[in-house]
This record gives C-alpha cells, sequence and structure tokens, in this order.
C-alpha cells in the first residue's frame, strides 16, 4: 500500500510539472486575434458571450475559441447555438486567416446576406457550417477558392439559393469535400444536371443532403462514382423522376437513404435491402414506385423503414419478423397482407409506428392495442366515424401520439386521458365538429407539446390546460369555433415558450403576462380572432419574444412604436387589421440598436406618416403599410437602404402622391412582391431591377402617366403585373414580351392603344389576360396554341374588331371570356360550347348577327356544349330568329342536378403575398348597371335583352331552376309568358318589356319569392295582375304600357268597366317616378331579409305612403 501511493505521489508531481512548463511554454493569443473576435462581438445586436472579455486570453477562456498553440492565431471558432443576433457578417470575421473550422449554425442572422468577398481569404478552412442560421442570398463565389473543405453545410436556410454563380461553378474546385448540407437551399441552376455535377466534382463525397432544394430529372448514371457515399437524402424534391438506380445496391457503406417525398417510379431495386450497412430506409410518398420486400435474413440492420403511400405489394413475407433491430415502422395497411399485425406484432425493437389508411378506410386496428412497448405512434387518414379508436388507451408506454386527418365524428376518445407518459399529443384535421376539447387534457400533467389544429372543436378553452405546468408548445389555432376567453392560466405556464390560437372565435380582452421579464415565451399567435381591448404592455416587454402576430382582431387602444423597438428578440411583429392606432414620437432620435425584425406587418393601424426608425432596419425582408393615412413621398432611402434585403414591399391603399426622385427604375436586388395600388402617385411607375426568380407586381388604381419603354427586360420573372386604371396610354411596349414567365396580367382601365400585343395571346404560361377598357383595336390575334393555359379573357371596352379566332377553342381551361362592348362581327361562336370549363360568356354591344338555333353537327358531343355555362350576356347585338328551345337544355350548370359549391371565380398567384386575384364583369342587373367584383360559381344570369329574337319564350327556361336573372328586354317574342317560368324559385331579377307578349299574366309567377325586380311593361298583356306575395310590392312601372292590364298596382280597376285609364289617373311624372324607386329601394333592402320579414315590412312602407299620399 505504501509503495501504491509513492507512486501516486510521483505521478501527481511529473503531471504538476508538465503543467507548469505546459502553461510557461504556451502562447497567449495574438493580439490581432482578439481585436477581430471583439469587433466580431460588438457586431452581435444580441451577443451571449460574457466570457469574451477585453484584458483575457481568447484562446484558453474564451468561449467557442480554439487556438493554434504555437502561433496564439484562432483555428477554430465554433458559436453555434448561441442565440447570436446579427443584421450583418462583420468583415473582421474573416481577419481570422488562420480558421479551420468555422460554425455560426443555430444563431439568428435572419436576412442577413452573406458578403461577396472574403470568404476567399479563409484558405485554411476545413469545416464551414451556417446550417439554420437564417442568412439568405446568393451563395458567394469566393467559397468556390476554398479548396480544402470537408465540410459544406447551408442546411434550413430557405432564402439561400444558387443563382449565379451556379451550382456547377461553386463545386468545381471542391474536390476534398466529404459532407455537403444544402437541406432547403434551392438549388436553382442545378436543375436537372444536379446529379453530373456532385459526380465529376467532388468524388470522396461521404454525406449528402439535398432536402427541398428544386432538384430535378433523374439521377444520372455518372452518380454511381461516389463510391464512399454513407447517407443520401433527397427528401421533398417533388421533380426528381424516373427510377431508383440500381447502383444503390453496390453502395456498401450506405447506412441512410431517404428518397421520400418524390415521384419516382418502377420497380424499387431490391437488393437495397440487402445491403449490411443500411439502418434507415424511406421511400414513402412515391406513389408510383412499386416495392416487393424480399426475404429477410437473419441479422438484417435495419432500424427504420418508411414505405407509406407507395405501391407496396400485397405480399409481406413472413421474413419480416427477421426485421430483429427495427425500432421505427411507418406503413399503409391498405390493401396489405392479412398477416401484417401478427408480423408486426413479432419485431421485438419496435417502439415507433406509424399507419396510413385511404381516406375511406374503416380500419380493424384493434391489434395495434397489443403493442404495448409503443413509444409513439401516429395514425394518418382512417375513418374512425363508427367506431372510436379506444384501443389506444392500452398503449400505457406512448409518449408520442399524432392523429392526423382522420374523421371522428365525435369527441376526442377519453382514454387517451390515461396515457400518464405522454409528452406529445397532436391532432391534425380531425373532424370533431362542435364537440368540446375535453377537460381531462389537464390530466396529461407530462405534456409538452399539445396540438389540436384544424379540428372543428368549439366551445371554450378548458382552463384545465393550466395544470400542464411542463409544457412548452401549445397549438389550438383554426379549430373555428373555439370561444370564449383565453384562460388567465395558459400564459401563466412556466415553461411555456410557443402559444397559437389563431383562427378561432376567441374574444374579450388580453389579460397582462405574468412576470414577462423571464417569461420563456418566443412566439404568440392569436391572430383571425374576435379579441378586444388595448394589447397589455407586458406583450412588449417579454424578452424571448420573436413571433407575435394579433392580426385581424377588434384590438384597440394607442400604441407607441418605441415599446416594439425594445422587443429586442423580435423578427416578425404582426399587428395588422385591428382598431389600434400606432404612434410614432421619436422624430428623428431612434433609440438604438433596433430589433433584428425581418416581417413587419402594420396594416389598418391609422398610421399617419412613415415611422422614424424603419429606415434603420437592416434586415427587413417584408413590410406592410397598406390601408393607412399616410400621406406625401415615397422616400428614395427606400430603395436605397433596404435594397439588399427586401423583398416585399405593400404601401397600398394610402394617400402616397410622389416617390422622391421619381425613379423610373430602383435597384431592389431581392424584391419579389411591390404593391403601390390604390394611391394617388403619378408620373413614371417605378419598376424593379431585382434578380428573384418570381415577381409580383401591383400599381392599380393611381395616376401614372408612363413606364419605362424598356421595362419587360428588368421583370423577366414576372409572374403577376397589374397596371390597371392609371392613365397610361399609348402603344404597350413591346419589351413586355420578355417578361415569359407571366401568370396574370392587368392593363385595365388606362388609354392603351394599337393592336393587342401577339405575345401575350401565344403565351403558354399565361393565365388571366385582361384588357378591359382601354382602346385596343383590330382583330384578336389568331396565334393561341395548343396547351393554352388562359383561364381568363377580357377585353370588354375596346375597338376589337373582325371575328373571335377559332384558335380560342386550344384555351380548354378558359373560364371567362368577355368580349363585350367592341365591333365583333360574325354569328354566335357555337363552337365555344367545346370548352369544358367556360362559365361566363359576355359578347354584348358588338355586331354580332344570325340565329341562335340548336346544336347541328360538326361539333364534339352535342350533350357536352355549354355545360358549365352561368353567365351568358348577348344584349345589344343583331341576332334574329327564334331560340330553340334545346339551346337551354345545355346549360346544366343552371339546372338543379348541377348544383356547385360556393365558390368565387378567382386565380392564385404565385405569391401568397399578393393572394388572390378576381375576375369582374359588368351586367345589367334589376334595370341597374352593376359590376360584379366577386363572381360566385352559384350566381346565374341569363341576358338577350336589345336584339331582334322573336317566336314564343322557351319553356325550357322553366328547367334552369338556379337561375337568378333573366333579361329578355327589347326582343320580338310574342305569345303568352311560359308558366314554366314559375319553377325558376331562385330567381330574383325578370324583365321581358318591351316585347309583343300577350295573354294574361301566369299567377303561378307569385310563387317566386326571392323576385326582387320585375318589368313587364309595353307588351300587349292582359287582364288582371296577379295578386300576392312579391307581386304585391312592385310599382306601378313594372307593369306600365299594357293597355289592357287592370289591378293593382295600376289605377285602372278591372271590376268598373267604366274607369280611367291607368294614365288618366297616374299621379304626375316626377311623383310616381319617385314611388316606383322607393318601392324598389325598399323591397331590394328588405328582401335579404327572407319572404316573411321582408315582403311584411315593404307592404307597411307602401301603405304608409299610400296613406300619406
Amino acid at each position: 500500500m505504501t509503495c501504491t501511493m509513492q507512486h501516486l505521489h510521483i505521478l501527481l508531481l511529473l503531471l504538476i510539472c508538465s503543467y507548469c512548463i505546459g502553461t510557461t511554454d504556451a502562447v497567449t493569443c495574438h493580439p490581432d486575434q482578439a481585436s477581430s473576435l471583439m469587433q466580431l462581438k460588438r457586431s452581435f445586436i444580441v451577443a451571449n458571450l460574457s466570457s469574451w472579455r477585453a484584458g483575457t486570453d481568447c484562446c484558453h477562456w474564451w468561449e467557442g475559441v480554439t487556438c493554434d498553440m504555437a502561433s496564439g492565431r484562432v483555428i477554430s471558432l465554433d458559436l453555434s447555438e448561441l442565440n447570436l443576433r446579427s443584421s450583418r457578417l462583420d468583415p473582421a470575421l474573416f481577419d481570422l486567416t488562420s480558421l479551420r473550422n468555422l460554425n455560426l449554425a443555430f444563431n439568428y442572422f435572419k436576412g442577413v446576406l452573406l458578403p461577396e468577398s472574403g470568404f476567399e481569404r479563409l484558405t485554411d478552412l476545413l469545416h464551414l457550417n451556417f446550417s439554420n442560421s437564417g442568412v439568405s442570398g446568393q451563395i458567394p463565389l469566393e467559397i468556390a477558392r476554398l479548396k480544402k473543405l470537408v465540410t459544406l453545410d447551408f442546411a434550413d436556410n430557405e432564402e439561400m439559393y444558387f443563382l449565379e454563380p451556379s451550382f456547377q461553378t461553386i463545386l468545381s474546385n471542391l474536390s476534398n469535400l466529404r459532407e455537403l448540407h444544402l437541406d432547403f437551399v434551392d438549388i436553382v441552376s442545378g436543375g436537372s444536371t444536379w446529379s453530373v455535377v456532385l459526380a465529376h466534382n467532388v468524388p470522396k463525397l461521404e454525406i449528402l443532403s439535398l432536402i427541398d432544394c428544386g432538384i430535378s430529372g433523374s439521377i444520372h448514371s455518372s452518380f454511381s462514382r461516389l463510391r464512399s457515399l454513407k447517407m443520401i437524402n433527397l427528401k421533398f424534391n417533388r421533380g426528381l423522376t424516373g427510377k431508383v438506380p440500381e447502383f444503390f445496391a453496390e453502395l456498401s457503406s450506405l447506412s441512410i437513404l431517404d428518397l421520400s417525398y418524390n415521384h419516382f417510379e418502377g420497380q424499387f431495386p431490391t437488393k437495397i435491402f440487402q445491403l449490411k450497412s443500411l439502418r434507415t430506409l424511406d421511400v414513402s410518398e412515391n406513389p408510383s414506385l412499386s416495392v416487393n420486400l424480399p426475404d429477410f435474413p437473419d441479422g438484417n440492420s435495419l432500424e427504420t423503414l418508411n414505405l407509406a403511400r407507395t405501391n407496396l405489394s400485397h405480399h409481406i413475407p413472413s421474413s419480416f419478423v427477421n426485421l430483429k433491430s427495427l425500432k421505427s415502422l411507418s406503413i399503409s395497411t391498405a390493401g396489405t397482407s392479412k398477416e401484417l399485425p401478427s408480423l408486426i406484432g413479432e419485431l421485438p425493437s419496435l417502439t415507433e409506428l406509424q399507419l396510413f389508411g385511404s381516406g375511406g378506410e374503416k380500419p380493424v386496428l384493434s391489434w395495434v392495442g397489443n403493442l404495448k412497448q409503443l413509444t409513439g405512434l401516429a395514425l394518418d387518414q382512417y375513418d374512425f366515424s363508427q367506431s372510436a379508436p379506444s384501443w389506444i388507451g392500452n398503449l400505457t408506454n406512448l409518449a408520442r401520439l399524432e392523429i392526423r386527418d382522420c374523421n371522428m365524428s365525435m369527441t376526442i376518445p377519453n382514454q387517451i386521458g390515461n396515457l400518464a407518459k405522454l409528452t406529445s399529443l397532436v391532432l391534425i384535421s380531425c373532424d370533431f365538429f362542435g364537440q368540446h376539447i375535453p377537460s381531462w387534457i389537464g390530466n396529461l400533467t407530462k405534456l409538452t407539446s399539445l396540438g389540436i389544429f384544424d379540428c372543428g372543436c368549439s366551445g371554450l378553452i378548458p382552463s384545465t390546460i393550466g395544470n400542464l405546468t411542463q409544457l412548452e408548445g401549445l397549438d389550438l389555432a383554426y379549430n373555428m369555433e373555439l370561444n370564449g376567453t383565453i384562460p388567465r392560466s395558459l400564459f401563466a405556464l412556466p415553461g411555456l415558450k410557443y402559444i397559437d390560437l389563431s383562427g378561432n372565435q376567441l374574444s374579450g380582452s388580453l389579460e397582462d403576462i405574468p412576470a414577462p421579464l423571464s417569461s420563456s415565451l418566443s412566439s404568440i399567435g392569436l391572430s383571425e380572432n374576435q379579441l378586444t381591448g388595448p394589447v397589455p404592455k407586458s406583450f412588449f416587454q417579454l424578452t424571448n419574444l420573436e413571433y407575435l402576430a394579433l392580426e385581424s382582431n377588434k384590438l384597440t387602444g394607442t400604441i407607441e412604436l418605441s415599446t416594439i423597438w425594445r422587443l429586442k428578440s423580435i423578427s416578425d411583429l404582426r399587428l395588422s387589421n385591428n382598431l389600434i392606432s400606432l404612434t410614432d414620437d421619436e422624430g428623428e432620435t431612434v433609440p438604438r440598436p433596433l430589433p433584428n425584425i425581418n416581417y413587419l406587418y402594420l396594416a389598418s393601424c391609422n398610421l399617419t406618416k412613415l415611422p422614424a426608425a424603419l429606415r434603420y432596419l437592416e434586415a427587413l425582408w417584408e413590410l406592410d403599410l397598406s390601408s393607412n393615412q399616410i400621406s406625401g413621398v415615397i422616400p428614395s432611402w427606400i430603395w436605397e437602404n433596404w435594397k439588399g434585403h427586401l423583398q416585399s414591399l405593400n404601401l397600398s391603399s394610402n394617400m402616397f402622391t410622389t416617390l422622391e426622385k421619381s425613379p423610373s427604375l430602383v435597384n431592389m436586388t431581392y424584391l419579389a412582391v411591390l404593391d403601390l395600388s390604390f394611391n394617388r402617385l403619378e408620373g413614371s411607375i417605378p419598376i424593379p431591377v431585382t434578380t428573384s426568380i418570381d415577381v409580383a407586381l401591383d400599381y392599380s388604381n393611381n395616376s401614372f402617366s408612363s413606364i419605362v419603354p424598356n421595362f419587360g427586360i428588368y421583370i423577366e420573372n414576372a409572374t403577376y403585373i397589374n397596371f390597371s386604371n392609371n392613365k397610361l396610354s399609348a402603344h404597350v411596349p413591346s419589351s413586355i414580351c420578355n417578361a415569359s414567365k407571366l401568370s396574370i396580367v392587368d392593363l385595365s382601365g388606362n388609354n392603351f392603344s394599337g393592336l393587342v400585343p401577339p405575345c401575350l395571346t401565344e403565351s403558354v404560361s399565361l393565365r388571366v389576360l385582361k384588357l378591359r377598357e382601354n382602346q385596343f383595336h383590330g382583330v384578336l390575334p389568331k396565334n393561341i396554341k395548343k396547351g393554352c393555359k388562359l383561364q381568363s379573357i377580357d377585353v370588354n371596352g375596346n375597338r376589337i374588331e373582325g371575328k373571335l379566332p377559332r384558335s380560342l377553342s386550344y384555351c380548354q381551361d378558359l373560364e371567362l371570356l368577355d368580349v363585350g362592348n367592341n365591333q365583333i362581327v360574325g354569328s354566335f361562336p357555337f363552337w365555344l360550347g367545346i370548352l369544358p370549363n367556360l362559365r361566363v360568356l359576355v359578347l354584348r354591344s358588338n355586331k354580332l348577327n344570325g340565329t341562335i338555333r340548336g346544336f347541328q353537327g360538326g361539333y364534339q358531343k352535342i350533350g357536352d356544349h355549354f355545360t358549365r355555362l352561368q353567365i351568358i350576356d348577348l344584349a345589344s347585338n343583331n341576332f334574329t330568329g327564334n331560340i330553340s328551345s334545346e339551346w337551354f337544355e345545355h346549360l346544366q350548370s343552371m339546372m338543379k342536378n348541377i348544383n356547385d359549391e360556393e365558390e368565387i371565380l378567382e386565380y392564385r398567384t404565385n405569391t401568397t403575398r399578393i393572394g388572390l386575384y378576381r375576375d369582374i364583369i359588368a351586367i345589367t342587373y334589376k334595370s341597374n348597371s352593376l359590376m360584379i367584383t366577386k363572381i360566385l360559381t352559384t350566381f346565374k344570369f341569363i341576358d338577350f335583352s336589345d336584339n331582334s329574337f322573336g317566336g314564343h319564350i322557351p319553356k325550357s327556361l322553366g328547367k334552369l331552376v338556379l337561375l337568378h336573372g333573366l333579361n329578355l328586354s327589347y326582343n320580338a317574342f310574342m305569345g303568352q309568358i311560359p308558366s314554366q317560368l314559375s319553377s325558376l324559385t331562385q330567381l330574383e331579377s325578370l324583365d321581358l318589356s318591351w316585347n309583343k307578349l300577350s295573354g294574361k299574366i301566369p299567377y303561378e309567377l307569385t310563387s317566386l319569392t326571392y323576385l326582387a325586380w320585375l318589368n313587364l311593361s309595353y307588351n300587349n298583356l292582359t287582364g288582371r295582375i296577379p295578386q300576392g306575395n312579391q307581386f304585391l310590392a312592385f310599382p306601378n312601372s313594372s307593369f306600365e304600357g299594357n293597355v289592357h292590364l287592370c289591378g293593382m298596382p295600376l289605377s285602372k280597376q278591372c271590376d268598373t268597366p267604366g274607369s280611367t285609364s291607368a294614365s288618366a289617373s297616374a299621379p304626375s311624372e316626377p311623383n310616381s317616378l319617385w314611388q316606383d324607386r322607393l318601392y324598389a329601394i325598399l323591397l331590394f333592402t328588405f328582401t335579404g331579409l327572407g319572404y316573411g320579414v321582408g315582403f311584411a315590412l315593404a307592404i307597411m312602407f307602401e301603405s304608409l305612403w299610400n296613406h300619406k299620399h
């Protein structure tokens, strides 16, 4: 024992001596390195680097810093996961020229663009990691000069991309690369060549992760050169097609293969299952990929297997039980072997199970309740409406439960309340319509995550959720019917970081958040509710708050912008569309430092000027100041200060009058959305010079008078442009043809002249072409091609002449065609009837002629003509002759058996920041010219007025029972009014005036209780006017000009032969006109209340009028 102690003493002395010698010879941090690091620290808005103190040795005491002990120069800088925040990458970083490892992952540099120069100085760099840091923009060219790089990781930065320089250029010198992580980085320039680029440039690659990178095409055979690959993750690249390569089975080191959420097809190579090194295989969500499971030998190493939503063979081999290491299995149960449950039951290591149904499948899943070792279970697309999954209560070891897209039609199964070990419960799009969230949720005290999203729950949020003291995330958004106040206990939960209650009917005022300075809350979503009262001051004292969304409520009060700028962690703030007023009292003195805000939405906040601090926000991506009262000049600093990072700017619906310096071009490198609509702007339209790959521009409803002629070359990537309702004139600049990606073009309401640009009609990307109310002349171009994508064409109100081009029949998606108020000639275009989606056809006020008879040969199936037509307007042409009864029988969309769900004719733009674009049309309805700005698919209307149609009104009109408006006035129809019109129970407006109709008014028409407007004047009708329902409310003008009509409201009485004529006893014209208008207004107003109440009120007012006058 004594000997042993002596040896220990000697060893201890040696260690002490060696330490003393080591510390004496060790080199301290080089001064210029310490200086650069301190400059870097000062550039952070939030710098959690308390150990970085001036005067201390950066090599020994500073967190994340490692030095070369011989030179004192920094060789490794690892600042990952320190929640650092900055609006720029300071150049001092590149003074650390000896760096071999640079890791800034999992920080917060939202919107920061990597500098174009600087990286080339780090020539010794081996490992570069900016993953999940929020940096954006083009990958810098200088990274291509880091020839020693072994690891390159820019993953999870959704705003980064390869464009110019290209993917090929960046990788061309990185031949030593072993790991490449680019998840969610857009490889625009890689396209379908990405696999060839990798094969030729990075032969030593071991780890490849390209999740959702926009790559496409099939995997090239040269990719087989990458023999060292251990991981391939190509998930979420919808453009990937072709077969899964056989040579993957030859990659002997392959451990992880993830090809999920793509479009692979053909037979999956079964040999891949036999790879001894393979641990994870995921080919899910490839519906055209056929998978046959092989015989699995003993000793197979698979730990994770996901085959969901593939074309999996019905046969599951009995050797499936040899997957002894399998821990996680995801599989579709529809159509698989009946042996599957027993085989799964024999997998000893299985702890995670995800099962997918077919949507309508009523499953027998009770066997899952026997898998008591499960810690995680997910069920997707099953129908539990007949039998609740009560067996879930047997899985007492469950820690994670997710049920998604399942038809429940009942309350949340109460057996879930017995799962005491649950840490995560997620229910998404499960229709518990009208059911309450059960109070027993509060018994699951180990929950850290609770989500009941889009499930149709109603009632109050149970206060028992306040018992979940370990809860970190709560998502009850978009249940639509959750109501009542927000329980105070929610915001008092000590560990809560994330809460989203958006899209409900929550009301009441917001409570103060207790102890905001120490609160963990980083994300609060309360948008789209009915919340009232002021925003508590404690919301603006949350030191960790990154996301605050209160938009679209009824919040009130005044908020000083200075309180917002004190939220140092805020990056996304949404206060739009409330009743609040924002005030800016800073003047020119702005508090520094400002937060690193990327998204700022302050629409409808009663702002009267641009907040002074805006010009100093250095990382702003999206700004919405629409629908305020800001007037005056749009300052030039917007384009100067934000040109390197702003992506979306919305200043619409204000009172701006001019742009400072009147720019016709503005350099905005990354701008994708610019909305200046509904202001008072004059002069030249400012066109952004941008590299964005998807651009949307809205300048509508201003007084712009000019546009730079070559504007099109600057917006080649534009998909949406709206110049409508300005003062633009002359020909449309031919440069518009450079914008070849355009999907929606609106040039309406200007003074453009000349011919319609042929490149617009020839485009195969254009969906909406709106040219109405200009001075275009000539014929419509005939160059429309097969593959035409046009859904809406509107050239109403121009001087277009000639015939409609037959090439329009190539536009199989066409829903609206409006060529009204032009000078188009020819006969009725029957051939348009073959367009399967045509809903709106407006030909009014042209020079069309001829008859409209039944369909005759030469077209496709007769029965398919105009079947979806809901609005047809042929008014004010020169059509003649009888209308065939057969014609109306084709209009199936107006019949009961084709009853559309109520939708709106609208078109999605490529960007959600512009939203939906809606069609408009002008019609004559209830004797008034009406502009419809929201065309409902349920609105049905026919106007054949002001032509020379004759003969009898076709009885087949009575089959159009969904019709809302029918106008046949100013024609030469004769005979009786068909009693079949009484079947039009939805009819609101009927105008048969100025024809030659005779006989009695059918009494059956009194059953049309929705009828708010009736005009039968100036015909040859006879007899008593029917009395009853709506007919009691129609004015004199509805029946005048029919000498032989009698009865109310006419003064001519039917039972007094010698009575004076209506004209003799009628009130004076002004009084009669006013009376008629009053009745029309009252009836129009009250009809919306329903027949019982509305009609009674209209009659009461009529009686009062008659009594007084």
